[in-house]
């Protein structure tokens, strides 16, 4: 019997392992087959721990994040959202399973995600400099979006790999400085510009802390390189093309209140108010501010999309004052837990404070892609601060 239950074991843990191998290179070319990984891995989990789960303090303000778009649902009367807000819980159960692979299997999955990043990398600056990748997916207009192809997601997705493999380059000094030069022109060139401002401000915050002289010598090579690089090979056009992304980026900052992402703002609070406890209801953004907009005459006040663009506002205006307290806690007690354990020493500070920033524009914390990416975020986070092991073994 005990013999069976060891052969059972092993037989899960290496299913687990293969479908997380899988996991990453089916993010990019296929959401489906993604949501069918997603939901083998919380079958076998589940099966495997038998509903016994561990969890500490901070972990049932997790699970309540996941618990109050149900409630939510079930108190607007939402039923075609009900089972939307079931299937989202199985994104907790995932990060229970993934940080326990972490912990278990880090080296190697590391070293896995790194050789992805350097292929997605090397695909972009192809699609970059001869307008088509290598799969024949063309260059967006001001965007590139690689193997992802319609997709804009990349920038987002090549910021949580380097979350995971930083540790691994910084083990060698040489290597870390090109790879953070690599990685720096990569997010620069996708044209996604909050994310690569996100991703600056990390680096510049960390090395600040951490290492001055090197952000200073850093910051000034990088300026020097970009001049000549752009005067060696006469690249005005592209200069131009960068200027224009980002000179548009500040003119938003600076006349916000007449951008699209003010108004979308403005939607959300309308939202707020028309139901401030429990919210519109999981996945109701677009439906209630319809309503909104044509109850209150607010066309040219308010803007409507699928959701609000920000984490805040979007468990605000669809789950409530509750779900949006719970939030604030969870959100405060990792960045306790990681100044606790790390201060300024370590990067996972500056990405986490930065990652979940508050008056950024995100895409749907609720969406099956953001939803992963948010909860894999969570689960090395985690994984972080309660190992006291390198992560690179």
């Amino acid at each position: 019997m005990l013999k069976d239950n060891f052969k059972n074991f092993n037989l899960n843990f290496e299913i687990k392992k293969i479908l997380l191998y899988l996991l990453p290179i089916l993010i990019i070319f296929s959401n489906a087959l993604t949501d069918l990984i997603l939901a083998l891995l919380v079958f076998i989990y589940i099966f495997e721990k038998k509903f016994k789960f561990n969890l500490e303090l901070f972990e049932y303000f997790l699970l309540a994040f996941f618990v109050f778009p149900i409630i939510s649902t079930i108190i607007n009367f939402e039923i075609d959202s009900f089972v939307k807000s079931i299937l989202y819980l199985r994104f907790f159960i995932f990060y229970l399973l993934f940080k326990d692979f972490l912990i278990k299997n880090n080296a190697n999955y590391i070293k896995y995600l790194f050789v992805i990043f350097i292929l997605i990398s090397f695909d972009l600056l192809i699609q970059y400099f001869f307008y088509y990748d290598i799969f024949g997916f063309p260059k967006g207009e001001h965007r590139l979006s690689g193997f992802f192809n319609e997709e804009f997601i990349v920038a987002t997705y090549l910021l949580l790999l380097f979350l995971f493999i930083f540790e691994l380059v910084k083990r060698n000094v040489l290597f870390e400085f090109i790879f953070i030069n690599i990685a720096f022109i990569i997010f620069l060139i996708i044209g996604e510009r909050i994310i690569f401002f996100t991703f600056s401000s990390i680096i510049i915050c960390y090395y600040f802390f951490n290492k001055f002289i090197f952000t200073f010598l850093y910051i000034s090579f990088l300026s020097i390189l970009f001049i000549l690089i752009i005067s060696f090979f006469n690249l005005s056009y592209f200069f131009n093309e960068f200027l224009y992304r980002y000179y548009d980026f500040f003119d938003h900052i600076t006349s916000y209140n007449n951008s699209i992402y003010y108004k979308l703002f403005l939607s959300s609070v309308n939202l707020i108010r028309e139901n401030f406890l429990f919210g519109v209801g999981f996945d109701q953004f677009f439906n209630n501010c319809n309503l909104i907009l044509e109850n209150y005459s607010l066309k040219d006040e308010i803007f409507c999309s699928n959701h609000s663009h920000n984490y805040y506002l979007e468990i605000f205006s669809e789950t409530g004052f509750f779900a949006f307290v719970n939030f604030l806690i969870l959100i405060c007690i990792i960045i306790y837990k990681l100044f606790k354990k790390y201060s300024f020493k370590s990067i996972y500070l500056f990405y986490f404070l930065f990652y979940i920033f508050p008056i950024k524009t995100y895409s749907s914390i609720y969406s099956q892609t953001d939803g992963l990416f948010f909860i894999i975020t969570l689960s090395f986070i985690v994984f972080k601060f309660k190992s006291a092991k390198s992560i690179i073994s």
